[in-house]
């Protein structure tokens, strides 16, 4: 199975974004040909984006985020959690890949990923290559 990243989901929702129709035909596509999943945390920063006054002159109101989030789950969408020891995981991944800071948050859905057996994660992040064991493909160049 393959996951989606939250830059997608915020690029795919947002309509003023460069990637927006792009990201939104990949995701309509990808949710009918096969199940995709999305980490609980993207779903987090998801709503932390697009709710956020500093980054859009109109944020997308909380409701609508959680109409978005159920319309993906409706559509099949599976979203994965972090599990008892997940803990041990991300510090061990971050220790390895020297992350620090606000880097963290990418290695916890790296993390989140790889104890879930995910396959590919779609991301237009490169940060991502610092996870070798998450194989990792931008959508927009990979098709």
């Amino acid at each position: 199975m393959n996951a989606v990243d939250t830059n997608i989901l915020v690029y795919a929702h947002r309509t003023e974004m460069n990637f927006h129709s792009d990201c939104l035909d990949f995701l309509q596509a990808e949710l009918q040909i096969k199940k995709l999943a999305v980490p609980y945390h993207c779903l987090v920063e998801f709503v932390g984006i697009c709710t956020h006054p500093k980054i859009f002159k109109t944020p997308t109101p909380m409701e609508i985020c959680r109409m978005q989030i159920e319309m993906l789950q409706k559509a099949g969408i599976l979203i994965l959690f972090e599990q008892s020891n997940s803990i041990e995981r991300l510090l061990s991944l971050a220790l390895e890949a020297r992350v620090a800071g606000s880097m963290i948050h990418d290695a916890r859905i790296a993390s989140t990923c790889i104890e879930n057996g995910i396959s590919v994660l779609y991301s237009l992040d490169r940060d991502f290559s610092r996870f070798p064991d998450l194989k990792v493909e931008n959508p927009l160049i990979s098709k």
